[in-house]
């Protein structure tokens, strides 16, 4: 078995304070991702989008259990 490659991407993560069906159909549609990013910092969770273009040449290639990806966010944290 081959070793994998560990990966590493970044990502800009736009915050939305829009949640719901309707409202992701409407970011799909605009080429984009709706996500939610859970965490320490997060409890509650924080909704936004992410480029689906980007996203998925990680998520079609052999490394994507093994790439660190970083969300870059609008205020620079």
């Amino acid at each position: 078995m081959a070793a994998k490659r560990k990966m590493n991407q970044k990502f800009d993560f736009t915050k939305r304070t829009a949640t719901g069906k309707g409202v992701c159909r409407k970011i799909r549609s605009k080429n984009a991702l709706p996500v939610v990013l859970y965490g320490p910092d997060f409890k509650e969770g924080l909704a936004g989008t992410v480029d689906a273009k980007a996203i998925s040449v990680i998520a079609n290639s052999p490394f994507h259990e093994t790439t660190v990806v970083t969300l870059v966010m609008e205020d620079g944290s």
